[in-house]
């Protein structure tokens, strides 16, 4: 299904830069954009074991309904998403808008609006365009959904990325609202963004929306990040925390056999 929309005339590819005949990327490239096609049936990230349920959502509840991606968040679709957001490639929102449209068709072909994570007016005027917005804005025109601009960012966040779970949900509260209850009363809506980390984004605003009437609340990605990477992410930041604190103690220590030294 995704394959298929690589073979397009085009003359380079848009991850490497090698010229091509035909698609977005290069062979070598498509190969190297690893498929989404054994995930959670809840968050929607890659697993690890042969079970429908990753580590992260077992035993607990989310606010959306279920969510998809296309990819892993790896090379080069991490680079990709990366350029789109801050190296002003926003061309490659309409290639990711492509190649998520077959998607709302088979998962969330009950929906009845599509909208997207909205910015803050400041971090929008600063980049000049949303990419989350091309992407959906993209999807829309491909399949016939309706779009919506129904949510807004009202609250400047902190930067998401050297943040955990709970602290991004902190960081999160009471940022987005809902423009017009009555748009989205009882309806099943479909929010697209570019990448599930912690899912933090996807429960804060799917939360806004379900106190706001939604009936469902669905979310897409272009790439999410796995239960694999997940799991390093967390003993990397805990061996980091243990590094911290054992520095600190190795300091009381010497502190406190320099004062008994003193002493005798």
């Amino acid at each position: 299904m995704i394959k298929d929309l690589f073979f397009n005339l085009k003359l380079t590819c848009n991850a490497c830069g090698c010229e091509i005949f035909a698609g977005y990327f290069c062979k070598e490239c498509a190969e190297k954009m690893k498929i989404n096609d054994k995930y959670c049936f809840k968050c929607g990230r890659s697993v690890i074991s042969e079970g429908n349920i990753c580590s992260f959502c077992y035993g607990k509840g989310q606010f959306y309904e279920k969510s998809r991606s296309a990819f892993l968040y790896i090379e080069p679709v991490s680079m990709l998403i990366k350029s789109m957001k801050f190296n002003g490639k926003k061309y490659l929102a309409d290639i990711f808008g492509e190649i998520l449209a077959p998607f709302v068709i088979k998962e969330f072909a009950d929906a009845d609006l599509i909208t997207y994570v909205p910015m803050h007016k400041k971090d929008l005027r600063k980049r000049g365009y949303n990419q989350t917005y091309l992407i959906a804005k993209k999807i829309c025109l491909l399949t016939g959904y309706k779009f919506s601009d129904v949510l807004e960012k009202t609250v400047r966040t902190k930067k998401q990325i050297k943040l955990n779970k709970n602290e991004r949900l902190f960081n999160l509260k009471q940022a987005f609202s809902v423009k017009d209850k009555n748009e989205i009363k009882y309806k099943n809506v479909l929010v697209i963004d570019d990448v599930l980390t912690t899912g933090a984004t996807a429960e804060a605003i799917s939360e806004r929306l379900y106190r706001a009437g939604a009936e469902t609340v669905y979310v897409l990605t272009v790439a999410s990040v796995g239960e694999r990477e997940m799991k390093r992410k967390e003993e990397k930041k805990n061996g980091k925390e243990l590094s911290f604190f054992g520095k600190i103690f190795k300091k009381k220590c010497l502190h406190k056999e320099k004062n008994i030294r003193s002493d005798l």
